[in-house]
């Protein structure tokens, strides 16, 4: 119910730093605000040793100014079955879900948005995503300033002997 803000570079020549280790200590994270270099502090963690070439995601809290918003639509429980004292073995649960996602911020932003799916599951969606393992979902979404967007996807999840893997 929180976006988490994340920042990511390399220390490496390109990303203007790379030309030795980033000891232990706190990283400090700002921005342009203004044409004439003026900056706005966007949060701070601390990081361990960071070698040449290795890449640094920065955690710096959560980001108001950026909403996720998950609306479950539709739930059904379907093709429920039974053994022969009439105890139930198996049942599927199809859900149907909606994103809203706004960025109200003035800079493009990347949403990693990452669903944990248990067991025996299959996913339907027009939106580009990747499995992460087994048991989550990554939708990456980009926005761009000011933007706001919603997306779908239907989840069935098969339980008991209606498993199929």
């Amino acid at each position: 119910d929180q976006v988490m803000r994340f920042y990511r570079f390399k220390n490496d020549k390109d990303s203007k730093l790379g030309n030795e280790p980033l000891p232990d200590g706190a990283v400090m994270a700002f921005r342009d605000v203004t044409a004439d270099n003026l900056f706005n502090f966007v949060g701070r963690t601390n990081v361990k040793y960071i070698p040449i070439g290795e890449q640094v995601e920065m955690e710096l809290g959560n980001d108001r100014e950026v909403m996720v918003k998950p609306t479950l639509m539709d739930w059904q429980k379907l093709d429920i079955r039974f053994d022969q004292w009439g105890n139930v073995v198996g049942w599927t649960i199809r859900e149907q879900w909606q994103f809203e996602v706004q960025n109200s911020k003035d800079i493009e932003v990347f949403l990693d948005i990452r669903r944990n799916f248990p067991g025996d599951w299959t996913l339907k969606t027009d939106v580009k995503h990747e499995d992460v393992d087994a048991h989550k979902v990554k939708f990456v979404q980009p926005l761009k300033a000011h933007e706001k967007q919603t997306f779908t996807y239907e989840l069935t999840t098969r339980y008991g002997t209606s498993v199929t893997r």
